[in-house]
């Protein structure tokens, strides 16, 4: 939305490096202001309304936190026609811009048929498989009644519900219902999307936490996890890995280029000074930090950011475009001391760990 009003605003060639610097400083406060002073699954949870499911409630609260304020109510509102053009399509016409327009693509999972089902500005549903024989349901776009009053908030909200914590997002079509919930369901990362664009280069933050190496597969495990079936969830895990798995060997295969950001599993760490006993614990630890919907205090939100910064930075330290330190000096010193480690403690003690 900030990158819509930019472009919208500016011609091409007035866009500058310091224009999308300024973006994103203002990005990382509001995402600040936000997540330190609300919970937005709390909310959904505890304000009980018969009329309407937690996944409803979510969406209003995903309007009410992040939308109202750009005037961005339905999936249309999202079309960006950059200053000095008309009826701009950026997949035939962004060669010829300096700053391409983005194709932002949110992804939900369909469990009527099983597919990947995709919001854009321009259109909502799924995309032709040559494999899979379940019926599709065709891209609803401009000039149907669906898709011109979809709102931004709830397609965001179909790509968050997690099966047994939200349910699923209902879409009356003529002849149909849909149930949508989180787009993990079908592929845990959002490549398949990607893949759909032919994209020659890929950046991934996977935020996904490692699955566990059990010795044994107990009682104990199941009460510690707070899980009644441990056979069923490892099954699930097992899958979800594969899925992951598969998804990276694609990349691999396609030779595009690709920089994986795992923000929470690969980086350096000096774990004395943080009194963990290895960087695997710590690791460990610091990855079952949950990051969905829930209430951080400034410190860990600040060493979520950083560390895919410090990722980013190695990736691309080789890259002309990398111009830009940000200012982290003070989530440095943190990183640096004993007081990381007592951050990712008192997450647990709060109880927002996975």
């Amino acid at each position: 939305m900030k990158v819509k009003k930019l472009l919208e605003s500016k011609k091409d060639e007035d866009i500058t490096q310091k224009d999308y610097l300024k973006v994103i400083e203002e990005l990382i406060d509001e995402f600040l202001e936000i997540i330190t002073n609300k919970n937005i699954r709390n909310e959904a949870f505890f304000n009980f309304n018969i009329f309407s499911s937690r996944t409803q409630k979510v969406a209003k609260l995903y309007y009410k936190y992040f939308y109202a304020k750009y005037n961005v109510i339905c999936l249309k509102d999202l079309l960006i026609i950059p200053k000095g053009e008309k009826n701009f399509k950026p997949r035939f016409q962004n060669f010829k811009r300096k700053n391409k327009v983005p194709i932002l693509v949110i992804n939900a999972t369909n469990l009527n048929n099983g597919h990947n089902f995709q919001f854009h500005a321009t259109k909502m549903g799924e995309v032709k498989s040559e494999f899979d024989k379940n019926f599709r349901v065709s891209f609803l776009r401009k000039g149907c009644e669906v898709f011109d009053n979809f709102l931004v908030s709830e397609a965001v909200a179909a790509s968050s519900a997690v099966p047994g914590v939200f349910p699923a997002l209902k879409i009356k079509l003529q002849n149909m219902e849909l149930s949508l919930v989180d787009g993990g369901v079908y592929e845990n990362i959002g490549l398949n999307a990607l893949f759909n664009e032919n994209v020659d280069e890929v950046i991934v933050s996977d935020g996904g936490y490692e699955m566990e190496n059990l010795q044994k597969l107990s009682i104990s495990y199941s009460i510690k996890m707070l899980r009644l079936f441990p056979y069923l969830n490892r099954t699930i895990s097992v899958l979800m890995d594969v899925n992951k798995d598969l998804i990276y060997e694609k990349i691999t295969q396609n030779k595009i280029l690709n920089i994986l950001a795992d923000e929470r599993n690969e980086f350096e760490v000096d774990c004395k000074k943080m009194k963990f006993s290895d960087e695997e614990n710590f690791r460990g630890f610091f990855s079952k930090i949950r990051t969905d919907l829930d209430k951080f205090n400034k410190s860990e939100a600040n060493a979520i950011i950083y560390l895919g910064y410090i990722k980013m930075k190695k990736q691309l330290k080789n890259e002309k475009f990398y111009e830009y330190d940000f200012n982290f000096k003070e989530i440095e010193i943190l990183w640096m001391s004993n007081e990381l480690g007592k951050i990712i403690k008192d997450a647990s003690k709060r109880k927002i760990l996975r």
